[in-house]
């Protein structure tokens, strides 16, 4: 919503314009684009609105770095069906947990990726924690988190920051590291030997605790995150 959606402006001033996120559901993937229409231009200046809500202050989801995209790439993207509601079944009401899903590139599959996000994949995946603005932010308070991985896992994945806090309008990257076996010098020379391995799957148990929450919601709530990478050996 903007506030106002027209007006005037008197020459050598500025003129204010108030966007009101006001979200009917709980997703990631809010967008749109504003165009700005003024009278005699001769390129349409736009501009790029993004935005997420959450059934509770303290949040989680997977770290996507900002891109503009063509308006119709945006289109494809997010009218694809969220996958939030596709995890209807996912809440702490149904006993089951809500998923992030982390997997690490496979090395072969980033040796021609030329954006440098996507091709730290094979070794570096990241989350984000926020902790969301309240429109009275008397009720906002400071939310806690912590990641524990799998007892007796192997050691193939690290975390650079398992706990912490965050305030409110803040949010933290994580970041999650596979460290795959080192490989025998001799077998790395055998060609027939390339690419053979397997995959390898931990989930480590997010808990989000602290910030606002709603009467009846519960409180620490727990994260599943999943971490798969393909391990080469023999």
């Amino acid at each position: 919503m903007f506030q106002p959606s027209q007006g005037t402006v008197p020459a050598k001033s500025t003129y204010d314009v108030k966007i009101l996120f006001q979200p009917d559901h709980e997703s990631n993937n809010y967008f749109d684009v504003l165009l700005i229409d003024i009278p005699n231009q001769i390129n349409a200046k736009s501009i790029y609105l993004r935005g997420w809500a959450y059934s509770r202050q303290m949040f989680a989801r997977e770290l996507e770095p900002f891109e503009w995209k063509e308006t119709d790439a945006l289109k494809r993207k997010y009218e694809e069906p969220l996958k939030m509601l596709q995890q209807k079944g996912a809440s702490p009401a149904s006993g089951t947990r809500e998923k992030i899903l982390l997997q690490f590139s496979r090395d072969e599959d980033v040796e021609t990726i030329e954006h440098e996000f996507e091709k730290s994949k094979n070794r570096v995946r990241q989350i984000l924690i926020g902790n969301c603005r309240l429109m009275d932010n008397k009720l906002e308070k400071a939310g806690t988190y912590e990641l524990n991985p799998p007892a007796n896992a192997e050691k193939y994945f690290d975390c650079d920051a398992p706990k912490g806090s965050v305030a409110g309008g803040q949010e933290t990257a994580i970041k999650f590291m596979f460290n795959p076996p080192q490989q025998d010098d001799m077998l790395k020379t055998i060609g027939a030997l390339k690419g053979i391995g397997q995959w390898v799957e931990n989930v480590w148990e997010l808990k989000l605790a602290g910030g606002f929450v709603e009467p009846g919601q519960p409180d620490p709530l727990l994260v599943d995150v999943v971490l798969r990478a393909y391990v080469e050996q023999i």
